[in-house]
This record gives structure tokens, sequence and C-alpha cells, in this order.
């Protein structure tokens, strides 16, 4: 009886979330994407993060593991070592350096979301839920447990991947018009614009390793926060190189990423 199963026609991911936000009753919202799998000590930590951290606490989460296969096969031969729970403040500074959680591996105080509504974005399929991670985030950050107790399938054509090369994902946008009006907490200003600038080296990358190179340009322009940045000044050097060559860098910075 604590189980209902709703079926709609299909309007996209953010519709389909929007309609189990809008009908939720509990005091907190949990996501699980068709192709992810939650580790059975999963929501037991969720709990455990609720129950005995700061009662402003409006998200929490864990980490997670990519897999490029059907993870049933090692699903009860899942090793969990439990590590330290984190208190994340700023998001923006944290997701720069790393990426903490994604859609199935995080749960949100179902009255935060229901302020929020709609949700996600109706009609974006790019960065739709990293809009609502970080405004859910901005007022009293995120309890965290970097345990990985979420596998995460990795598919050549899933929906973070249809995005055009060189088109930046609304969210972004958003972002930077709450730093500039200042429609978020003050102390977040600055590591939200960095984040946003952050982000557009990333597709100044993507379109480099495509060969848009006067795209990439533009995006090396608009990440004015970083001029002078690691990341900034390898998209400036890789420039002039074949696509050949910087398709050969990218590979090993996957490689090395990887392995680390």
């Amino acid at each position: 009886e604590r189980v209902r199963l709703l079926s709609q026609a299909n309007a996209g991911v953010s519709a389909a979330r929007n309609h189990g936000v809008a009908l939720a009753r509990g005091e907190w919202i949990a996501f699980l994407d068709a192709d992810d799998w939650w580790h059975p000590t999963y929501l037991d930590s969720l709990c455990h993060m609720i129950d005995s951290g700061d009662p402003s606490t409006t998200m929490v989460a864990t980490g997670f593991l990519n897999v490029r296969h059907d993870a049933s096969a090692a699903f009860t031969s899942w090793p969990v070592s439990a590590l330290p729970i984190e208190r994340i403040g700023d998001l923006y500074a944290e997701w720069h350096r790393r990426a903490l959680f994604f859609t199935s591996s995080v749960a949100i105080r179902a009255s935060v979301l229901k302020a929020l509504e709609p949700c996600f974005p109706p009609g974006e399929t790019a960065g739709e839920d990293m809009d609502v991670w970080f405004r859910s985030a901005e007022a009293a950050g995120l309890a965290f447990d970097p345990t990985p107790r979420v596998y995460r399938l990795l598919v050549p054509l899933n929906l973070s991947g249809q995005l055009k090369v060189g088109q930046e994902p609304p969210f972004l946008r958003r972002i930077e018009q709450r730093a500039n009006h200042a429609t978020m907490p003050a102390r977040l200003y600055r590591s939200a614009r960095y984040f946003v600038a952050q982000s557009r080296i990333s597709m100044a990358r993507a379109c480099l390793e495509h060969g848009h190179r006067q795209a990439c340009v533009t995006w090396l322009r608009r990440a004015s926060l970083t001029w002078g940045g690691w990341r900034w000044w390898t998209c400036l050097l890789l420039l002039p190189l074949p696509g050949a060559q910087v398709k050969r860098w990218s590979a090993w910075r996957i490689r090395r990423r990887s392995a680390r």
C-alpha cells in the first residue's frame, strides 16, 4: 500500500520528475533512473545523515560508481567501506573539483522541491537536474557520504550526450543571472560565476576536439574569470594543432583521469 505506480504519455524526463514531485507525500524525495542501481545500504545512509545531521539540511547524497555494462552481475559482491560524512556548504566551489553525486544518488526535502515547482525545466535534457541541485543547495548546503553506494550505467547515447557541441546548457545562464542579480546568497557569487566560467572552458575543449576552432575561441573569451588558469591556457596552446593531435591529447587526458 506504500507503493504507487504512475504512468503518463512520454513528455520528457523533466515532466516525469515534476509529476512525481507534485504527488509525493513523504518528507524527502529520492530519484532512481531506470538504468541505475542502488546498493542495499544506500537508503540507510541517507536516513542516517538526515537523522543525525543538522536539522537545517535540505539535501543528502552519496558517492557513485560509473559502469559501462549491466551492473546486476556485480551487484551482490559490491564492496562498501564507510567513509566520513562531509558537510558541503558551497556546492559550486566543490563541484569544480569533483562531481559529487548525480540524479540517482541524491535526496532533497520535499518542501524545497515543491517550492521550486516546476523543479525540472520542461523541454530541457542537458543540465536540467544540475539546475535543481544548485538551487536546492544554495540556502543550506549538502550532507555528503562519499562512499559509492550507487551504480550509474554509462551508455553511448544517453541524454547528457545529446547537447550540441558548443551549445551552452540553459542552466548555466540561469546560474550566472542569479549571481549577477543577487538572487542567491552573497557568499556564493564568486564561486557560482567561476563554476560557469569553468564550464565554458569545458565547452571550449569540446569544440576544439570536434574541430570547431572559432567556437572554441568564443568560449575562451566568455570564460573571463579563468584567464591565466591552466585549463584556459591548455585550450589556447592546443588551438594551432591538427584535429588528430587534439583528439589524442583528449584520449590521454581521459585515461589519466580514469586512472586517478
